[in-house]
């Protein structure tokens, strides 16, 4: 039908069979198909003629006729052939699909395989990543600090003002301070150039010889410079360190030690003054081994000793020879309790010079301990005060005949401070009945009868010490007893130019003087003149 309606041509198929009903015979037919010219825009028409094969039917030389059992057959085998093909197609098909059908499920469990690795990897760069990003805080936090510590040495180093350049392995520059410009030519577009190239002021110094010498050594080298306009300069080139016997480059540092320099002079000067001071004076210092017994002694105590320049042997044993005997074994005392007991070595002893003299010697010394506290060694100075005990004993002995004239005198001797009494002998004492102690410490008022006397007694006694020194007055004082004597005082300042130190006086009772005729005459006359 296809046929006759796209072509338009007839079509015929013969020797159809077709099974009768009924018991019928089955029959033979031949089919015509034709196709039927319709209207415009109608559906295609065609004629079906059936027709048994009995009767003898012209065919149409013009129509294609077809042995359709002929055509079946072959069609039918045609087909049995595809499917064969077809059959072994899939068949194959089946294979490759099962072939690949066990390939994707080895690639499958591969890839599960794999999706577990990579889930497991997953979770390792989880882990990585947070480790990462504590590493990364971390490193934050160290950039941080780092930032702050090298600000802080920024800001130390320039506040310290200390002059430092930092120079690498070729000696050229890569960091310095601000207060570098003191000493350097020096610009921050100067950083990365050879030290060669800065200019300086400092004198008689050659920095670049320095540099590579430490550079190459890896030792200090310190030096005191100078600068053209007189400053002074501790020079320390060290090596620059980045590890254990690691360095790279150098770093110059300036100290400015104009103080310490000036103290240094002054030093020299001291040291040359005392020199002559303690030549002068008789000090002489010491150093003991108390291991050995060495005994090192300045150039003048040989002097004091009586020893010969250069014959002392060094030996402490030849200074205890020369101890007085008496004196021998309060030295040895001393000195044990100096080292064992750690006391104060404070003495003074005599000596026996080679010439007989006895002399006597002040010495002072201290020990040397060890970090385990045992004693070794004891330096000190020696002075000799032979003069000082003979004026002392000079001073002793006037003292004696004082203290004799004080105790023995007819008048009453004392001493005041601010009209204060701070020490008075017993004839004062016995003139107004008091003690000792009730008067020491006391002020003057308590012997007067009045306000008055007091202060009349004050000024015109200190008016008459500011004319000639000395300041005698008549006045009364009350006994303990209430009883009001005539007493004659006179005072006078120990230094008159610092009352501080005190006022002497002395004082006489008056009562029983006046009551001898043969004094009556002389001391009425003192008293009116000491009125007038």
């Amino acid at each position: 039908m296809t046929k006759v309606f796209r072509e338009g041509e007839s079509v015929t198929f013969t020797n159809i069979r077709f099974n009768g009903q009924g018991g019928r015979a089955n029959r033979l037919l031949n089919i015509h198909i034709k196709p039927v010219i319709g209207r415009k825009n109608q559906s295609p028409l065609a004629a079906l003629f059936i027709q048994e094969q009995a009767a003898e039917t012209r065919l149409n030389p013009a129509d294609d006729a077809y042995d359709f059992n002929q055509e079946t057959m072959q069609r039918i085998a045609d087909l049995e052939q595809e499917l064969q093909l077809t059959r072994e197609n899939l068949q194959a098909t089946i294979e490759e699909l099962e072939t690949s059908n066990e390939e994707l499920q080895a690639t499958n469990e591969e890839l599960l395989a794999s999706n577990e690795e990579l889930q497991s990897t997953n979770e390792e760069l989880q882990s990585v990543n947070e480790e990462l990003y504590t590493v990364n805080a971390e490193y934050q936090n160290k950039i941080i600090e780092l930032t702050e510590v090298n600000n802080d040495l920024d800001n130390l180093m320039n506040s310290t003002q200390v002059v430092s350049v930092f120079l690498d392995e070729d000696l050229d520059v890569r960091k310095f301070t601000t207060s570098s410009a003191k000493l350097f030519n020096i610009l921050e577009s100067d950083i990365g150039r050879p030290l060669a190239h800065l200019s300086h002021n400092l004198q008689e110094v050659d920095l670049i010889t320095l540099a590579l010498r430490v550079n190459k050594s890896h030792k200090v080298e310190e030096k005191v410079v100078r600068t053209s306009s007189g400053d002074w300069y501790q020079l320390r080139i060290l090596p620059y360190r980045i590890a254990t016997d690691a360095y790279l480059g150098v770093v110059l540092v300036f100290v400015n030690i104009n103080s310490l320099h000036t103290a240094q002079q002054e030093l020299l000067r001291v040291s040359e003054s005392y020199g002559l001071v303690r030549s002068s004076a008789q000090i002489g210092s010491w150093d003991w081994n108390i291991t050995t017994g060495e005994l090192v002694w300045s150039d003048n105590i040989e002097e004091m000793f009586g020893v010969e320049k250069d014959q002392f042997d060094g030996s402490y044993d030849t200074f205890l020879k020369s101890l007085h005997p008496e004196d021998h074994g309060f030295v040895m005392e001393s000195v044990k309790n100096a080292i064992e007991k750690d006391m104060p070595y404070d003495i003074d002893h005599r000596i026996i010079c080679p010439d007989g003299t006895i002399r006597w010697m002040a010495e002072t010394g201290t020990v040397i301990r060890n970090s385990r506290g045992k004693a070794e060694r004891m330096i000190g100075v020696v002075r000799d005060i032979t003069m000082s005990k003979d004026l002392e004993a000079q001073i002793q002995e006037k003292g004696a005949l004082l203290q004799s004239i004080f105790k023995t005198a007819p008048i009453g001797i004392g001493l005041v401070n601010k009209r204060v009494f701070k020490w008075v002998n017993q004839q004062v004492c016995d003139i107004t009945g008091y003690v000792m102690d009730e008067l020491v410490g006391q002020d003057s008022r308590l012997l007067y009868p009045s306000d008055e006397e007091y202060t009349f007694v004050g000024t015109e006694k200190y008016r008459q010490i500011q004319v000639s020194g000395t300041g005698t007055v008549k006045t009364r004082w009350r006994r303990k007893d209430g009883v009001v004597i005539d007493v004659l005082m006179s005072s006078t300042p120990i230094d008159r130019h610092n009352w501080d130190k005190g006022v002497t006086f002395t004082v006489l009772d008056l009562t029983h003087v006046l009551d001898t005729p043969q004094s009556m005459p002389s001391l009425r006359t003192l008293i009116n003149h000491d009125t007038e």
